[in-house]
């Protein structure tokens, strides 16, 4: 179980913008948040020292760390005593110090730091998309995933995308994600950012593990070239009060020699694809 140490006086410089990639593609980042105003309370709840230099909080609480997993103070988790494994949520906006994470539309985790993303050049391209036919299985049964670990075909790594959601299992999303590639972020259509896949690991262990998924089904994959596929889903859930909410969401899949990977992740209130 991986343990990093939380640094205690994180950067508040936003990421380079031209920074290159890899993943090499054009840009287009939003900053989320709200006027700080004077109530310096909100700040302990979201882990923040209220002390300033210049109006920006200089300083940073870090949740308590033990037994590799992050225990907070603040939002949801501090209430419900839950044990996370990403160690930078934040559960309200600092205005330019957080940025809505990739699971923001989910309630659970609104908001992380802009230390931890990396702002890449994404080149404006239009797809051709295909459709794909993909296995009514992957589609309907929940324990279809047993029959594909150790294969790598499309079918395979849908199936286990979904099963991951429907069982609660992170395992069988992540096992389609590279330690040496980073994740693109879109919300609302566009890029927004990129995390590393360590990041990206942490996040999506405390997602899978924290959300109550009462649904998630594939609606459309379509096929872009011979190498990359992009998939839309509809996931239900209840959010932490208790509500029945519904976001869109969709993967971006790779083969990578003879394995299908996510290269980037999507969501939206709004139906894509």
């Amino acid at each position: 179980m991986r343990d990093r140490t939380i640094d205690a006086t994180p950067s508040y410089t936003r990421p380079d913008r031209d920074r290159s990639s890899a993943n090499d593609r054009s840009r287009n980042s939003g900053y989320a948040g709200r006027n700080r105003g004077s109530d310096d309370s909100k700040f302990r709840r979201v882990g923040e020292r209220p002390r300033y230099d210049s109006g920006r909080v200089v300083s940073y609480r870090p949740p308590r760390h033990s037994g590799g997993f992050y225990y907070y103070d603040c939002g949801w988790p501090a209430y419900r005593n839950v044990p996370l494994r990403y160690g930078y949520w934040y559960f309200e906006a600092v205005p330019h110090y957080t940025l809505r994470s990739v699971y923001c539309y989910y309630d659970y985790f609104p908001f992380i730091p802009v230390a931890r993303v990396i702002i890449i050049h994404r080149p404006v391209i239009a797809y051709v998309e295909v459709p794909i036919v993909i296995h009514e299985e992957v589609y309907e049964t929940d324990d279809y995933y047993l029959e594909a670990r150790g294969t790598n075909s499309l079918d395979h790594a849908l199936s286990d995308i979904r099963s991951a959601w429907k069982l609660g299992d992170s395992d069988l999303l992540l096992r389609h994600v590279r330690s040496d590639i980073r994740i693109d972020v879109l919300l609302d259509r566009s890029y927004a950012y990129s995390v590393n896949s360590d990041d990206y690991e942490d996040m999506t262990r405390d997602a899978v593990r924290s959300t109550d998924t009462t649904d998630f089904d594939w609606y459309s994959v379509r096929g872009r070239g011979d190498d990359r596929v992009i998939a839309y889903a509809k996931h239900k859930f209840y959010n932490p009060s208790g509500e029945r909410k519904v976001v869109y969401v969709s993967y971006l899949l790779e083969r990578r020699g003879g394995e299908w990977v996510i290269t980037e992740v999507g969501s939206s209130l709004k139906r894509l694809g």
